[in-house]
């Protein structure tokens, strides 16, 4: 008897492998495609980032030649790479830019309305502004050290409340000229530039390094009305001046640095290895807290109400206007820089 012995051989077919690379190549072409998508996708919002950034910049430089008043005309940064499809200026009356990019004929003592729109010709990217800037109020920030209020001729120390509790009719020393802030625009404290007279009128909190950006900065003057919390590490720079009503909480790792005066009421506490400097005066109602290896530095003069606890460093360039009432508390550690004992 013959026995057949068969052999299962398997293997691909011609048909079969054209398949599998007809299949793989398409797989390949919709991969490329997606990756070509999104490479162009960044690269659009990247651009418009940029835009964004350097349009602040131009309304930045605009606003800083209307308020400084050098001379009768505004001119766009020469070096600036935007270019302006449309616009439309008032001054009082409808202004046309020159050929050098100017606004002539500017009269300070009227607002100023912009609504231009600026375009990246490198990227074909457009962005519209609208802005406007009133005559801004003179002001100061006068650090004249005064008596303390009159308590009625009540002796009784129960009456005597921490400085931060006094009447809100009560001279202190730091006199901000009852600045008004009715004029300033509400701030969203995540938009992180803001080129404009700012204010917020809730409690802000930064939250921890820096979420939106690398850095939150003010070109103009900036309100807190109920209080400011400095989260870990993040930088903060004011280039006006800056008013806090209800409190600067600095936490962690902080930096602060406003070229201007700062005006804080209800108390200023910092945390550790946190950096404040302030350029001009510094006016502190309501007590100052710094833990170790915090710094404040004040180029021109401090005047300071309310408890002090200062395990940190503390320089004053200017004049301590009542560093004779804190004579028992204060150690010097330098030669304009102080601890408490």
């Amino acid at each position: 008897m013959r026995i057949r012995q068969f052999k299962n051989e398997e293997g691909m077919t011609l048909v079969e492998l054209l398949a599998a690379l007809a299949l793989f190549g398409l797989v390949v072409a919709l991969s490329s495609g997606v990756i070509v998508q999104l490479m162009s996708s960044e690269q659009k919002t990247s651009a418009s980032i940029s835009l964004q950034q350097e349009a602040n910049v131009v309304m930045s430089d605009l606003r800083n030649q209307f308020y400084n008043k050098d001379t009768n005309k505004i001119c766009l940064p020469p070096d600036t790479p935007l270019k302006i499809t449309e616009y439309n200026i008032t001054n009082g009356e409808k202004k046309q830019l020159d050929s050098n990019k100017c606004i002539n004929d500017v009269d300070y003592d009227e607002s100023m309305e912009i609504d231009v729109t600026f375009s990246d010709t490198a990227n074909k990217q457009e962005i519209p502004l609208q802005t406007s800037w009133a005559r801004r109020k003179e002001h100061l920030l006068t650090l004249d050290k005064v008596d303390r209020c009159d308590d009625d001729g009540d002796d009784d120390d129960e009456d005597d409340e921490e400085d931060d509790d006094k009447d809100d009719n009560c001279d202190n020393g730091c006199d901000d000229d009852d600045e008004d802030f009715d004029d300033y625009i509400e701030g969203d404290i995540k938009d992180c530039f803001f080129n404009e007279e700012v204010k917020f009128s809730s409690h802000v909190n930064t939250g921890n390094g820096n979420p939106n950006c690398n850095k939150i900065t003010f070109e103009e003057d900036a309100a807190f009305l109920k209080g400011l919390t400095i989260h870990n590490h993040v930088n903060m720079l004011a280039k006006d001046d800056l008013y806090i009503e209800d409190g600067l909480n600095v936490n962690n790792h902080v930096n602060l640095h406003v070229y201007d005066d700062l005006y804080i009421k209800k108390g200023l506490t910092v945390q550790n290895k946190s950096e404040l400097t302030v350029e001009d005066d510094l006016c502190v109602l309501g007590g100052l807290a710094m833990k170790k290896h915090a710094s404040l530095t004040v180029k021109e003069d401090l005047y300071l109400e309310g408890n002090i606890d200062i395990k940190g460093k503390l320089c004053v360039e200017g004049e301590f206007k009542n560093k004779e009432k804190y004579k028992d508390k204060l150690k010097k550690i330098g030669e304009n820089c102080y601890t408490t004992k």
